[in-house]
């Protein structure tokens, strides 16, 4: 009868341990070369930022027809992200046109996030969209008419398969005589699916 209380005792620490333990020290565990045992119960984690394989060098943007697209920062973590496009043409007027930014799911699940798109679509028949990617499904967050300088902001998910990419896009268009089409995406307070125990050949947890 002790035996199994302790069994049951050990069994509950050890899922205690998984679910609270953040993803920082399970990884220290595993460095520090603890002994580990292989889960049955695998558990789903988040980060919250872009980091780990979300850093933003691990973004890809898809370009825009007569201009230049950007993520800032370039690389390395950051709690915030900014995508953005310009497009500067000869003539009147710029027709619709997107640029998608995108990353692959390290695990299925949801991502959260703020949003912030702004820019300058110039006046004449000038309109702004923001679109999701997720899920083979693109959804429309945002398209509204726009008149000078805009602003559009709220917060929104994508549902997210491990291995498939994902992301945004955003563009516009407008008939005026300028030639110019500009705008940034600005990502905060993101939640990124993480499966912590499928990192590498990692099922780490250490034993009690």
């Amino acid at each position: 009868m002790l035996h199994h209380l302790f069994a049951r005792r050990r069994e509950l620490s050890r899922r205690h341990l998984i679910q609270s333990t953040s993803p920082q020290r399970l990884a220290e565990t595993w460095r520090r070369g603890l002994r580990i045992e292989r889960l049955e119960d695998r558990r789903l984690l988040s980060v919250s930022g872009f980091v780990e394989s979300y850093e933003l060098q691990n973004w890809t943007s898809s370009g825009i027809t007569g201009g230049t697209t950007s993520i800032t920062p370039s690389s390395g973590p950051s709690v915030t992200g900014e995508f953005a496009y310009d497009v500067n043409t000869p003539g009147a007027g710029i027709s619709f046109r997107q640029a998608s930014f995108t990353a692959i799911a390290q695990a299925t699940g949801v991502v959260s996030f703020d949003y912030d798109h702004s820019g300058f679509h110039s006046f004449f028949n000038a309109s702004a969209t923001f679109e999701t990617l997720g899920d083979s499904t693109t959804v429309i967050v945002n398209n509204s008419p726009t008149s000078g300088n805009f602003t559009f902001a709220g917060s929104t998910t994508i549902n997210v398969t491990s291995g498939q990419p994902f992301g945004f896009r955003i563009g516009g268009q407008h008939s005026d005589a300028a030639g110019r089409l500009e705008g940034t995406l600005s990502i905060s307070n993101i939640t990124l699916p993480f499966d912590f125990f499928d990192y590498g050949d990692a099922p780490w947890v250490q034993s009690p």
